[in-house]
């Protein structure tokens, strides 16, 4: 069973569905499912966010259409792209 969302944890992130969390911090994007650190990249670095938010899809921590909405409202092609790549097309 997954730990329910912490209130005010960590501080200054943005919440994306039910338990992941998305803090810029120090030129740090940190991902956060419940409390724990799951990953974390430069801030700018399009590639470490394409594979995190791919990952988090395919680990079943975030849905597509989580990250579809507000903060984040990613294209649901662009989603669907990264998440069954054809070869020769990059993940925009």
């Amino acid at each position: 069973m997954r730990q329910s969302w912490l209130p005010g944890f960590p501080d200054g992130a943005q919440k994306v569905g039910e338990g992941l969390a998305i803090l810029e911090k120090d030129g740090q994007a940190i991902y956060f499912v419940g409390g724990d650190n799951y990953f974390s990249h430069p801030v700018g670095d399009d590639a470490g966010r394409r594979f995190a938010l791919t990952s988090l899809m395919e680990n079943g921590h975030v849905k597509a259409v989580e990250l579809e909405r507000p903060p984040l409202c990613i294209p649901h092609r662009t989603l669907m792209n990264c998440r069954f790549p054809d070869p020769g097309r990059e993940c925009r």
